[in-house]
């Protein structure tokens, strides 16, 4: 069980695909709260420096991809909490997130641009049509 108490309130909330890690974002913040179900309040991720619009495990659980209004996708290690990448890209307010299942592909999408395609092993995008 966890406790979220965020001003505004919880604005992104995401499950691993175990059920054993849960990642939560408030409504206007720009700091995940990252969560293990049996000891509660791992780590904050901090990072973003804008308000968190979208949150996605990849399908291992390694890695958390989260979006945000300053057109960037972080990247960051489940484990230790550490941010592993930035990707930037022409997306404005990343407000989608979806891992491949394999986890070498993440797609993103934004409010008013084209979705990419960023692959994982060497931090390159692509646009999709």
């Amino acid at each position: 069980m966890f406790k979220r108490r965020a001003r505004g309130g919880i604005g992104m909330i995401t499950l691993n695909t175990d059920g054993r890690q849960v990642a939560v974002a408030g409504s206007r913040a720009a700091v995940i709260k990252l969560y293990h179900v049996d000891a509660g309040v791992v780590c904050s991720l901090i990072g973003h420096l804008a308000q968190i619009t979208t949150l996605a495990f990849s399908p291992d659980g390694q890695q958390l991809a989260s979006g945000s209004m300053e057109a960037a996708v972080r990247l960051w290690d489940t484990a230790s909490g550490d941010a592993q990448a930035v990707l930037k890209g022409p997306v404005q307010d990343v407000t989608c997130l979806a891992y491949s299942p394999g986890g070498r592909t993440l797609a993103s999408m934004g409010n008013f641009e084209a979705g990419w395609l960023w692959n994982l092993e060497t931090a390159t995008d692509q646009p999709v049509d």
